[in-house]
């Protein structure tokens, strides 16, 4: 990629500073004997063991450890062991021609590898893909540990041809990562050889990529760039002074001279003769080029055609003769002012529209001097502040080469057309195209493609027809843009002839006409368009043209700066009715103030008899109107108010009620009032310009978009999506169908300041206070007075149903708006609810535990309430209590497990109904998760808590009647049922309870309660049936669960109801990284549960029942041990780490039991099962409820309710897995593709698992109640 030169130069300047910088790291080597050689060291370590493998793997030179440097060679890669010599001897000499080992190497390694993996899977293929169980010398024989790590799976899984097309791929890709090129890359490589070989034989290279294109376009202008730089005059002061400002174009461009003026046809004889009239710079500079070759040539730019031309799109025999088109000098004669510059007849002026029209508005006159208080004038800023830009190009070569490439075109697909001029504008020219006799227009309209293809350009338009003409219009973007000045704008005779104050300048239109518009007639703007697209520009332009052309009495404004940096520019000019607001709240609060300014000045014209400000200020100057008899007013005339919001997004998002009813009211009553408003926004989306909004605003500005569904959120049609960005627009005016395009005008930071100064200079701002109430607390009335009853009544509403709402005031009390209001600040000064929000309810500060207490004290009999009357739920507290319950269901699984299946009502069934039985459990608790977090939401976890554990020992006083068998399988239903709402009770109510750093060690704490009662259930339940009986287990979970009923009610305080606005489990799910987050659980409880079915079995006769026990248990006490620890490093490290080392030890767990064949190889494998289940769990238990708190609306309930869905889904996959994978595979292959299925999904889920959340996220969910 070519480097411009001022990158070249900020190159050149950070080159000596970073020299300069790395010396002292230079001089500050280590000693000799230190480790400077300790990277040559290893690398001659590893020269050598090539050497010597070399030897005995090519030359069968070896001594004693012949056998071993064969298995370190063949082991890993099997047959292709003797070309590790030389990867190892590449490996030594790079570590000696490199000080360290960078990002290349690191690619080139990675592709290696993954070449070193595609072709030893296919040998491993080819060879029978032997297995691992047949021990190593098949397997070196064939593609050794990496060929059967990356075969074997694949070949189970999809067939051996399969496999062998899948590491074909492989091969391809790591070949591409070593290479450093995409296909794309090598393609453009291809492409670029046939074009110089095309070149070199005289031709034309066959690339004709939209880049190609442009960059020889960019080339060709290069030249006269590069002479043109040094008379360009930077102004450094400001970095706004730069327009265009890109990444690859930072000079500016040189532009044509003069200001052209409309075509005339050429004369008959050159069109006759096809011969071309010589034409000298005045001349062509004054009219529109033409494509003079052709008959078609002659028919003006302007009028229309007496008969459509009838030549066909050949070109002619003068035409492929003629000479090279004339281009302007190579030295225009630039207008430096180009309003005075021009002698033109007022006919030749250029027709506006509404959007442009020179007519002044009636009854509007000129400007009135404006008295300043030291008995001076106020004078407007000079036209000499505001710079004046480059003539304009009428005409360029890169012009003339467009229209040959279009003339191409329309010969190369048969297309009767004939490109018959051009009009260009500062940013994109328009083609002129006429059609013969009977040609279609869709032949044209048919070549759009074609035509972006021969012009290199994505953005072109096609109109069809030109406005006035019989001609279609093809629009193509410069590859020389212009720059418009607001200072010529300002002075062309379109913004002279007009005298309004209200008039700006908006640049020029594709025909080169400056455009200026009447905001009075606009009379409310939308202005919308992408970050970068000239949004801004236009709103500087606006402002400055205003403070150009209007004084203080005759424009005030109203700036509305969300974003307190685009605005401040203009702070403290005279012109301002209020600083600049930067608040969304206090912007709310000043369009409700232009609301009753507008209100008021109609009050005027209805008591005076006016029908617009125009007239009744007329009236007032001439001393027409009079105050009221007994009126101390003095009348004066009403300024036009402006009210300019520059990111309309941010107030949407504060207060959107209340700012689209005042933007409602503004822009249907206004105009007459002589107020106008301009909204822009960079956030074209439906949820910011509302329907209401954009069908009050009339005129729409629209600069480039994203996307057709902004452009028509704007426009109400499609075309912003294709303009060029940097001013370039379409203005769609007050009742027009067809917008028009436009060139923004561009006004530098210099020229801003040096206005704002001249302004500022003369007159201060006088500001009205009421624009925006200052935040001061209000100043209520304490004498309640009659209102003693009805205040009790609103406090007992709000503080019972946790809703402060005055809107409820007045339905439950009835009384009216007033009333209510009342009530409410007078709750707000005893903080029972807080302050107002705008339109939404208020928060309240009082508990219904403290409502007795609330109300003795507004009534004067008691104290305060205070915060710390009630116990609170701290994190050790709620978590030893939730440790508790979870334990306790989990103890009467496990005591169910041995104990059901033996009772007689169920073993005279048979087998089928005690699956039936232990699946009834799985079924209620998913359906008890289904509505338990709405419940935890709306009623607290306490109650659902409550409700959980007596239903739990009520299912198992059942289980202790030992029958008949619908009774049990009743109580084993019910039992579910009580398990999944104590669940999302339980973990819900820890996590309410507790920080973000903190909540993963309680959380680890409870997932260790929950291991521990699955570990002591099934021995403990042996001994007590031995012991006492049937009943006994049953009976002592019941005395447990009686236990943890106390303790709940004990220790855990009464929870508020918070809100009805609750959330389920899938709304936790759209939170972007929620599937990562639940892949994870699934992951965690699958693992164990995929080992539950198949290990004993495959131990078989190895180990014994108490062995087995055992193994199973050491997985327990693993878990037990990790779970706690893992969760006190869920706040100081990222969980992505520690759930990524969860993953890895899952798979090598299973890929050790795959091949264990004894007690104690499977003993460490399920040691390694409990601490990846640890690994897995207690971070995403902990992120799991992050994602509750992120959700719309937030709950915790709803995200421990997927949390228990995810468990269950990891319950059922993981046995499913291993039992189908060992029947059709076999144990150890079962493993193998049990371990490389969940690192895939480890692997998908640690790249969209979001990272840390900050520690104060939760703060306000602290709050006692908030939750649980």
């Amino acid at each position: 990629m070519a480097t411009s030169p001022s990158s070249s130069a900020r190159s050149g300047a950070r080159g000596p500073r970073g020299r300069a910088s790395k010396q002292p790291t230079q001089q500050m080597e280590p000693s000799p004997s230190g480790s400077r050689y300790r990277r040559t060291a290893w690398a001659f370590v590893i020269l050598a063991l090539a050497v010597v493998t070399g030897l005995r793997e090519w030359l069968g030179v070896s001594g004693a450890a012949g056998g071993v440097l064969h298995h370190l060679a063949a082991g890993p890669v099997g047959v292709l062991g003797i070309a590790v010599p030389l990867l190892l001897g590449a490996l030594g000499v790079a570590m000696l021609r490199v000080r360290r080992l960078g990002t290349v190497h690191a690619r080139i390694s990675v592709g290696t590898l993954g070449v070193l993996a595609g072709v030893t899977g296919i040998i491993q293929v080819v060879s029978g893909n032997p297995s691992l169980a047949h021990g190593m010398a098949p397997l070196e024989e064939a593609g050794g540990l990496l060929g059967w790590a990356v075969g074997y799976p694949l070949v189970v899984l999809f067939s051996s041809v399969a496999a062998v097309i899948l590491f074909v791929l492989l091969i391809a890709f790591s070949a591409l990562v070593i290479s450093g090129r995409t296909i794309a890359d090598l393609r453009e490589q291809l492409a670029e050889r046939r074009g110089s070989a095309c070149r070199e034989d005289g031709g034309e290279p066959g690339d004709n990529l939209a880049t190609r294109v442009l960059g020889a376009m960019r080339r060709t202008a290069g030249g006269r760039r590069a002479q043109d730089e040094a008379q360009t005059r930077t102004l450094g002061s400001y970095d706004g002074d730069e327009p265009f400002r890109t990444a690859l174009e930072t000079e500016k461009r040189r532009r044509g001279s003069g200001r052209r003026k409309r075509t005339q046809p050429p004369s008959v004889e050159a069109a006759d003769t096809g011969a071309q009239p010589a034409l000298d710079d005045d001349t062509r500079d004054r009219t529109a080029t033409s494509v003079l070759s052709t008959p078609a040539a002659g028919v003006p730019l302007d009028d229309e055609p007496d008969s459509p031309p009838a030549v066909r799109p050949g070109r002619s025999a003068a035409a492929r003769s003629r000479g090279p088109c004339p281009v302007p000098p190579a030295e225009p004669n630039a207008v430096t002012e180009e309003t005075p510059s021009l002698e033109t007849d007022p006919a030749d002026e250029p027709s506006m529209t509404d959007m442009t029209d020179m007519t002044d508005m009636p009854g509007m006159p000129g400007m009135v001097p404006m008295a300043l208080p030291d008995g001076t004038t106020y004078t407007l800023p000079s036209e000499s502040l505001l710079e004046p830009g480059a003539g304009h190009a009428t005409r360029t070569e890169a012009n003339d080469a467009i229209v040959e490439k279009l003339q191409d075109v329309f010969t190369e697909f048969n297309v009767d057309a004939t490109v018959t001029g051009y009009t260009r504008g500062p940013q994109v020219t328009r083609y002129e195209v006429h059609l013969g006799r009977g040609v279609n227009v869709s032949r044209v309209t048919g070549q759009e493609k074609n035509i972006a293809y021969a012009v290199g350009s994505d953005e072109i338009r096609l109109l069809t027809p030109i406005p006035g003409k019989s001609a279609i219009g093809v629009e193509i973007p410069n590859s020389d843009r212009e720059m418009v000045k607001l200072g010529d704008v300002l002075r062309s005779g379109a913004a002279k002839k007009q005298t309004h104050p209200l008039v700006v300048g908006l640049g020029k239109n594709v025909e080169g006409d400056y455009v200026v518009t009447n905001l009075a007639k606009t009379p409310h703007l939308l202005v919308a368009g992408q970050t970068g697209s000239g949004k801004s520009s236009f709103v500087n332009s606006m402002i400055t043209s205003i403070m150009m052309r209007a004084t203080p009495q005759e424009v005030r404004m109203v700036l509305v700066d969300p974003k307190r940096v685009e605005l401040t520019v203009y702070e403290g000019i005279p012109h301002l009715i209020t600083p600049i607001i930067t608040s969304p709240k206090k912007a709310a609060e000043a369009l409700e103030w232009v609301v009753r300014e507008m209100d008021a000045r109609y009050d005027d014209l209805a008591s005076f008899g006016f029908k617009h400000i125009d007239d009744f200020n007329k009236a007032v100057r001439a001393g027409e109107v009079r105050p009221l008899p007994g009126s101390q007013r003095v009348l004066s005339p009403y300024p036009y108010l402006l009210v300019v919001v520059d990111e309309l997004a941010d107030l949407m998002m504060t207060a959107p009620k209340d700012v689209e009813a005042s933007i409602q009211r503004i822009t249907q009553l206004a105009r007459a009032a002589g107020i106008h408003l301009v909204l822009a926004t960079q956030r074209p989306v439906a949820q910011v310009v509302t329907g209401l909004i954009k069908s009050n605003v009339p005129s729409r500005l629209a600069f480039a978009t994203a996307s057709q569904l902004d452009s028509r959120v704007i426009l109400d049609q499609n075309g912003a999506e294709t303009l060029t960005g940097q001013g370039d627009a379409l203005y769609l005016g007050p009742g027009a169908s067809t917008p028009v395009r436009i060139q923004g005008s561009w006004v530098t930071e210099s020229e801003i300041r040096a206005v704002v100064d001249h302004v500022k200079a003369q007159l201060t701002p006088e500001y009205r206070e009421d624009v925006v109430v200052p935040e001061v607390k209000k100043q209520i009335d304490e004498e309640i007075g009659d209102d003693m009853d009805l205040l009790l009544q609103a406090a007992e509403l709000i503080i019972s149903s946790q809703f402060g709402s005055t809107s409820m005031l007045q339905r439950k009390l009835r009384v009216g708006f007033a009333k209510a209001g009342r009530l409410m600040d007078l709750l707000e000064t005893r903080q029972v609810v807080g302050p107002s929000e705008g339109s939404k309810a208020r928060d309240v500060l009082v508990a219904p535990e403290q409502l007795e207490e609330t109300l003795a004290w507004i009534k004067g009999g008691g104290a305060a309430p205070d915060d710390g009357a009630l116990p609170r739920a701290t994190p050790a507290r709620a978590t030893a209590v939730s440790g508790a319950i979870l334990f306790t269901d989990m103890l009467l699984q496990g005591l169910a497990i041995p104990v059901l299946p033996l009772l007689p009502a169920v073993a005279e069934r048979g087998a089928a109904a005690t699956g039936v039985l232990f699946a009834s459990y799985a079924v209620a608790m998913v359906i008890a998760t289904l509505f338990a977090g709405r419940m935890v939401d709306r009623r607290g976890a306490k109650g659902l808590l409550v409700t959980g554990v007596i239903v739990l020992a009520i299912a198992t006083l059942l289980f202790a009647t030992g029958g008949p068998y619908w009774l049990l399988l009743a109580a084993r239903f019910v039992q579910g049922l009580a398990g999944g709402i104590a669940w999302v009770a339980a973990l819900s109510l820890i996590a309410a309870a507790t920080g973000f750093d903190e909540r993963g060690q309680m959380m680890g704490i409870a997932m260790s309660t929950v291991t521990l009662g699955v570990l002591v259930g099934p021995p403990l339940a042996g001994f007590l049936v031995d012991a006492l009986g049937p009943a006994s287990p049953f009976l002592v979970a019941t005395a447990v669960a009686l236990v943890d009923l106390a303790a709940l009610l004990a220790l855990i305080p009464g929870s508020p109801r918070r809100t009805d606005d609750t959330a389920g489990p899938l709304a936790v799910l759209r939170v972007p990284g929620s599937a990562s987050i639940v892949t994870a659980i699934a992951i965690g409880a699958a693992v164990l549960a995929a080992v539950e079915p198949v290990l004993p079995a495959h131990l078989g006769a190895r180990a014994s029942s108490t062995a087995i026990g055992v193994l199973f248990g050491v997985a327990a006490l693993a878990g037990i041990v990790a779970n706690p620890i893992v969760g006190r490093f869920v706040a100081s490290v990222t969980p992505r780490l520690l759930i990524g080392i969860g993953v890895v030890a899952a798979g090598a767990a299973l890929l050790v039991l795959g091949g264990s064949t004894g007690v104690w190889r499977a003993g460490i494998g399920m040691g390694l099962l409990g601490l990846s289940s640890a690994l897995l769990l207690a971070p995403a238990t902990t992120l799991i409820s992050e994602q509750g708190f992120r959700s719309d609306p937030p709950t915790l309930g709803g995200s421990f309710a997927l949390y228990n869905l995810a468990y269950a889904a990891g319950l059922a996959v993981g046995p499913l897995l291993t039992g189908f994978g060992v029947q059709r595979a076999g144990f150890a292959p079962a493993m193998a593709i049990a371990a490389v299925v969940l690192a895939v999904l480890g692997g998908a889920a640690l790249v969209r698992l979001p990272a840390r959340p900050a520690a104060d996220r939760d703060a306000t969910a602290r709050k006692d109640g908030a939750h649980a």
